[in-house]
């Protein structure tokens, strides 16, 4: 199964297009860990998005007695290791552009999606938002998209 496949399966990807999907299989690294290998320790930054494609990760913590806590158990189609999570940042871009263009709000007037977009790109450009997302749902024009 190619990585655009899998990414389809995973509901978080879903409703992309195919030129989304390419681009996010594109710039995705395919890696494969031993059993009871560490994968990321509790202090390493959150700078990748890791998916599980086939197997378990058992996500954990040593207690302060040095025994571990499972936290979860991640199955195919789980992600983790982003400091914010990806749906959260992809929430927000939604939420932004939502609040930006909403017309039944009696304190603002609706601001026109392309006025949004710039308005929120000049939020990326400052690192307010994250940019991969923010080009994923500007040009897959996932603010059209009702079904």
């Amino acid at each position: 199964m190619s990585v655009a496949q899998f990414l389809r399966r995973v509901p978080l990807f879903s409703q992309l297009g195919e030129p989304e999907l390419s681009r996010l299989a594109d710039v995705s690294r395919e890696r494969s860990y031993p059993k009871n290998s560490v994968i990321l320790f509790e202090d390493d930054p959150g700078d990748a998005l890791y998916m599980v494609v086939a197997g378990q990760v058992k996500v954990v913590l040593i207690g302060e007695d040095g025994r571990e806590v499972i936290l979860s158990m991640l199955r195919e189609g789980d992600f983790f290791g982003e400091m914010i999570p990806i749906q959260t940042r992809m929430m927000t871009i939604a939420d932004i552009f939502d609040a930006l263009t909403a017309s039944d709000r009696p304190y603002k007037h609706a601001v026109p999606a392309p006025r949004a977009l710039d308005i929120m790109s000049t939020e990326v450009k400052t690192g307010m938002l994250d940019p991969e997302l923010f080009r994923l749902f500007a040009d897959g024009k996932v603010f059209e998209k009702t079904d």
